[in-house]
């Protein structure tokens, strides 16, 4: 790590700062000052403030006017954030940093990455929104636990190959081949976003992978996910897909998010036997098939696409343990009916007491619903 901010005199420091410098950092030490331009023009920051500045292990700088990243190279950074820098063209002064976080956003005018490769120890990268090409740089950072590329340019990612520890990956708003994947054996998540990808057959088999998320893609079907043997958690959102039997051959899966979706029969689900949690597109299943399904896996908790659970579906009594609504604490419940209002969105869950009097739960006004806080299985 570089160590020349312990023996750096701060004052002389601060004086070699452009203006644009002084600002960030003047509002970094002072929020205040970023709607008083008369009070930051007359404030400077004296010997103690500025220990400050060289105690920052993490900086974010975003939206501002800087064009150059040399004063950052006195700094004991590991964790930087450059984000909607329009005027900054060159990474010049990041190869005098030891950072272990890197997160690179909407600066279209960075056009060179190389000085990347100087940043040994980096175990997390975010590249977002940059018009990146040519990504290359980026294979050499070997400590890589972690990558975020979204809406780049890129056209090839055969460097990711060289990356064998990343656990985590995240692809947005990509056009490119995402085939070699499957050369990643260590990879654990992956959040794949506005992408497309025929078959998950393109991408394994990753056999250490536990989480997948494939949110507003294409993909033919789901062949290949039985490549994925280490998987507990399998979301997938406004996908085309609508055959679920290979999900019955992850044997150890917990979670399946289905929301958002055009699937509308569950009973390929029904030789799953791990199954711990299921997030359906709630206006896609009637009741009986809901309740059918609960009757095969009455261990699995189901949940519509609003977030909210079906605590009725065993027709189990509850006794109310918070108001909510027409439940008042002390009550003893059991479901009767649930309606839905296309029109407003609006769920109602109508229960009946002891004594056989309904009463009703709008989930218009609880759209989080966390069912346990209001009510206790009997």
């Amino acid at each position: 790590m570089n160590q020349t901010y312990m023996s750096l005199n701060k004052t002389e420091w601060w004086s070699s700062l452009d203006a644009y410098w002084k600002r960030f950092f003047k509002i970094k030490l002072r929020p205040n000052l970023d709607s008083d331009r008369q009070a930051r023009d007359q404030y400077t920051p004296g010997e103690k403030e500025l220990d400050q500045l060289f105690k920052l292990d993490h900086l974010d700088v975003t939206n501002c006017s800087v064009s150059s990243l040399a004063p950052l190279e006195s700094l004991p950074l590991t964790s930087l954030t450059l984000s909607s820098l329009s005027s900054l063209k060159s990474l010049t002064g990041l190869e005098n940093l030891d950072l272990a976080y890197l997160a690179l956003k909407h600066c279209g005018n960075i056009t060179d990455i190389t000085l990347l490769e100087s940043q040994k120890n980096l175990m997390r990268l975010e590249l977002a929104g940059n018009g990146l090409g040519n990504l290359q740089s980026v294979g050499k950072l070997r400590e890589l636990t972690s990558l975020v590329i979204a809406g780049e340019k890129v056209v090839d990612l055969k460097f990711i190959g060289e990356l064998n520890k990343l656990e985590e990956l995240v692809f947005s708003d990509l056009d490119v081949d995402l085939t070699p994947i499957s050369a990643l054996t260590q990879l654990k998540k992956i959040f794949i976003r506005n992408t497309k990808l025929p078959t998950f057959e393109k991408i394994g088999p990753l056999p250490s992978l536990t989480h997948l998320h494939f949110l507003n893609g294409i993909t033919e079907s789901l062949r290949g996910v039985e490549k994925f043997p280490s998987l507990i958690e399998l979301v997938l959102h406004h996908c085309t897909t609508d055959d679920l039997n290979l999900v019955c051959e992850l044997s150890i899966l917990k979670t399946l998010d289905i929301t958002s979706t055009g699937i509308k029969d569950l009973t390929a689900l029904n030789a799953s036997k791990s199954l711990a949690e299921i997030f359906i597109p709630e206006d896609n299943f009637s009741r009986d098939a809901i309740l059918e399904f609960q009757a095969k896996h009455p261990k699995c908790k189901i949940y519509s696409e609003r977030g909210r659970s079906f605590p009725f579906m065993k027709h189990k009594r509850y006794t109310v343990t918070k108001e909510l609504n027409d439940l008042k604490p002390g009550m003893n419940v059991q479901f009767s009916s649930y309606q839905y209002n296309h029109y407003d969105s609006v769920g109602i869950y109508y229960f009946k007491t002891d004594n056989n009097r309904e009463v009703r739960v709008d989930a218009f006004w609880q759209e989080d619903l966390n069912w346990k806080e209001h009510l206790t299985e009997n």
